[in-house]
């Protein structure tokens, strides 16, 4: 083939790439689309490489050779297809670039979220850890919005809705699936054994020191007893954690982990029941464990300030 036809060939090539992809559903939601996200990604890529080497070839004769106007078209536009692709690609990725109307569609995870639950601070965290890219939607617990009821009925903070219509309704789930994509420090645990000493730890702060917690904080409501009683109850996960830490620097190892940021938001909320009784209380370790983690930048970035969602609003992208 002769260096001279290939942009020509390229943009007539190209033209049939982006028809297909355009036949394909490239600029509806990603869950209409009539080819998996990964072969679209791919066939856009070969498109704008195509075009853009066809581009390439053809101002480069015309350099050499002076212009010719049915060159000079097809090299610009191939040019315009290259652009295309380009755009279409970045569309097309999750938090690459959002549709020209403004609103980011069906492309990004929504997180539901609440700014001062624990569970959705920690899911929060782990996101935020893992660098992805969510369409945050801030909610009030009693205005819970239908469009998250309906995908979830259980009508509780954070979950989240993924681009192929899943739902992930547990923090910890959340924190499995933020780190299974992209776990840079390794946050999770290596080898079976520490993996279910992390689990262990997490089952008992959500089943077992939550309960004490809510007593404690919300003592009102449990006139059984007075909240010292409550607080003592906590105080028994508190030892354990102080036991842990003065092991090593964190709770599993003296590397930051799942478990520390998955514990950090109860251990938090319940310090502040009472924060000069916390501070002065026989955990020193844990006081610090908690000042490290409470001082975070990352702490700072997941507890920026929201409005409350409303369907139509302008989308706001975490983080």
């Amino acid at each position: 083939m002769k260096k001279q036809a290939f942009p020509w060939i390229a943009l007539s090539l190209g033209l049939m790439v982006m028809v297909t992809l355009l036949g394909a559903g490239a600029l509806r939601p990603a869950d209409e689309y009539g080819m998996p996200l990964l072969t679209m990604l791919i066939v856009t890529e070969f498109g704008f490489f195509l075009t853009a080497i066809g581009a390439g070839i053809g101002i480069n004769i015309l350099s050499k050779e002076g212009i010719r106007l049915s060159l000079l078209i097809t090299a610009v536009a191939c040019i315009l297809l290259a652009v295309g692709f380009l755009i279409l690609g970045l569309r097309m990725w999750p938090g690459g670039f959002p549709p020209v109307n403004g609103r980011v569609r069906d492309i990004l995870p929504i997180l539901y979220s609440f700014r001062r639950c624990p569970y959705a601070m920690r899911a929060r965290m782990a996101i935020h850890y893992s660098d992805l890219t969510v369409e945050l939607r801030e909610v009030v617990l009693k205005e819970m919005p239908v469009q998250l009821l309906d995908c979830s009925p259980k009508g509780t903070v954070p979950v989240v809705v993924l681009p192929d219509g899943g739902v992930l309704e547990e923090s910890r789930d959340i924190m499995d699936w933020a780190l299974s994509l992209s776990d840079p420090d390794g946050w999770l645990p290596q080898g079976d054994a520490a993996c279910a000493e992390a689990r262990a730890l997490l089952d008992e702060n959500d089943e077992v020191f939550k309960a004490d917690l809510d007593r404690y904080k919300y003592a009102v409501r449990y006139p059984e007893h007075p909240p010292e009683y409550y607080r003592a109850q906590g105080e028994r996960f508190l030892a354990r954690l102080e036991t842990r830490l003065a092991r090593h620097a964190f709770l599993a190892s003296d590397r930051l982990g799942i478990a520390d940021i998955g514990i950090f938001p109860f251990v938090r909320q319940f310090a502040f029941v009472d924060k000069r009784w916390f501070d002065t209380a026989p955990f020193p370790r844990l006081q610090d464990w908690l000042r490290r983690l409470l001082d975070s930048d990352r702490f700072a970035a997941v507890m920026q300030k929201y409005p409350q969602w409303h369907e139509g609003d302008s989308v706001t992208i975490f983080p």
